[in-house]
């Protein structure tokens, strides 16, 4: 039986430390490694996810949708920018980012797996963020008061957060993550097409506090089969 696994990552690993339109990153090497390590740290260990999607959206101005909306559609909607693409085959991945006036930024990504045309992630980091995203296009809708789907959004406290989405699946001293699964039957991995097979949705919520404030938050959309 062949099976597949698709998986769509987080922004930071790996892409942000050669996020740039030159050919060599600006990003230094020892802060990108830092960000590898973090990341391992955030997947890793016993997490326990909550049943069925929660289909977190995107601010309702913006007029997109994580796993349907492209990035040409992100474009018509945020502004003129330019998609910067790394990586080959199955590893290549897309990355589109924006920044506001007041320092906030906003990245969205896919990977070869979701056709490096449709968004699947996205991340938004205030700018008092110890990370930031490089070379980002300025857009006007853009800012640090955005309210993405259930109500997250920079600057509300980890009280606040849990209200919004409850216990976390896993918590740390910095961050919240939460995950949800669904499962759904997907006959493209069979040569005929008459089988179908049991595969995961997931989605995640990865949520970081400074200070007892959100400075940045991660959603992203994964599936498993």
């Amino acid at each position: 039986m062949k099976r597949s696994v698709i998986k769509s990552g987080l922004l930071v690993i790996a892409i942000l430390s050669r996020l740039s339109f030159g050919s060599e990153p600006k990003t230094p090497k020892k802060l990108a490694a830092s960000r590898l390590t973090f990341w391992e740290k955030v997947i890793s260990g016993k997490i326990l996810a909550k049943k069925g999607l929660r289909h977190e959206g995107l601010p309702p101005s913006f007029g997109l949708k994580l796993d349907e909306s492209s990035f040409d559609d992100v474009v018509k909607s945020l502004g003129p920018n330019k998609v910067i693409r790394t990586g080959e085959a199955a590893s290549s991945e897309a990355t589109l980012c924006y920044k506001g006036d007041d320092g906030t930024t906003l990245a969205f990504s896919s990977d070869e797996m979701h056709g490096t045309s449709t968004i699947a992630n996205v991340e938004v980091r205030s700018d008092k963020a110890e990370i930031s995203f490089p070379n980002c296009e300025l857009s006007q809708k853009i800012n640090a008061s955005l309210i993405f789907g259930s109500g997250i959004k920079l600057g509300i406290s980890k009280q606040e957060a849990e209200k919004i989405y409850g216990a976390p699946s896993k918590r740390r001293s910095d961050y919240d993550l939460y995950r949800y699964e669904g499962t759904f039957k997907n006959n493209a991995l069979s040569v005929d097409k008459k089988d179908s097979y049991d595969c995961t949705d997931q989605e995640e919520i990865l949520i970081h506090f400074k200070e007892g404030t959100v400075d940045w938050f991660a959603i992203r959309r994964n599936n498993f089969c």
